[in-house]
């Protein structure tokens, strides 16, 4: 089995039931493997949670950008974005961000900078877009929204944890995207939020 197959196999076990929770002796006995193995790629298992969420941020950039490039517009963007995130974290638990802060805050700190770095970028030049296309309102401040909007996702997906109990990350992060949009759009805008949104069934 290849480090790539591990670490597959280990990020989903941990989106699924928590890092804390699936131990090297469960990932060695679900990949089929001696515990020898994995350690003959991963160092231990913080280095081995590093690669997966190192893989895991590399992936959500791949979506989101190939989401901007074959989308026709800025909201279209968004849905693509919001199709492929939610088919990949179905599964999604809070406990995983919950001991990223606990027990891995080194680790926590490659999440936060994604959201300062990469996140907040795309989502100004989503903002730009949209503007340009006439489906986002013109005085919508492009500096100042895209730090709504992390703290949007990151305060519902990631701290509060009895929405997430009570609802699927697909359902709770198709309805945050559309709560953003709904704020930003021109009636044109709104217009093409039905048509794409409609395609979600939400």
């Amino acid at each position: 089995m290849t480090a790539e197959e591990i670490l597959h196999v280990a990020t989903q076990q941990f989106l699924r039931h928590g890092l804390r929770n699936v131990s090297m002796d469960d990932l060695a006995r679900i990949c089929g493997i001696s515990k020898k193995t994995i350690y003959k790629f991963f160092e231990d298992k913080e280095s081995l949670i590093r690669r997966a969420l190192e893989e895991f941020l590399h992936h959500q950039r791949l979506i989101s950008d190939l989401s901007a490039q074959q989308a026709q517009n800025a909201i279209e963007a968004h849905c693509r974005m919001v199709r492929q995130l939610s088919l990949q974290m179905q599964e999604f638990t809070t406990h995983v961000t919950y001991e990223l802060r606990k027990y891995y805050p080194a680790l926590w700190e490659l999440i936060e900078n994604f959201h300062k770095t990469y996140v907040t970028g795309f989502i100004r030049e989503n903002l730009k877009r949209g503007i340009r296309e006439g489906l986002y309102e013109k005085d919508v401040d492009t500096e100042m929204t895209p730090s709504f909007y992390v703290a949007l996702i990151r305060g519902v997906l990631m701290f509060d944890t009895d929405l997430m109990k009570n609802y699927s990350f697909p359902k709770v992060y198709q309805y945050l995207i559309l709560y953003h949009l709904m704020a930003i759009t021109t009636p044109a805008g709104k217009e093409e939020i039905k048509r794409q949104f409609s395609e979600l069934n939400l």
